[in-house]
């Protein structure tokens, strides 16, 4: 698709670009809160940590708050 219409994923602060750049930061920060909820969801229901019961949940908490903050600046 980018090919085909000579789009281009933007990473660069110029004037025109602002708007784009912070569009794929987002959208790539969304992929990242994304695989990060699997993961801490996946470690707190199938696995048997009892000793690590902290850190399961310290991981859900920084989804939360990582996702409600991206939502915020979205």
């Amino acid at each position: 698709m980018f090919g085909l219409f000579d789009w281009t994923i933007n990473f660069d602060f110029k004037k025109g670009n602002m708007h784009p750049t912070f569009g794929n930061i987002t959208v790539f920060c969304g992929i990242a809160v994304t695989f990060g909820g699997l993961a801490a969801e996946s470690l707190r229901r199938y696995g048997s940590y009892e000793w690590k019961t902290k850190m399961i949940l310290m991981m859900g908490n920084f989804h939360r708050v990582f996702g409600y903050v991206l939502i915020f600046f979205s």
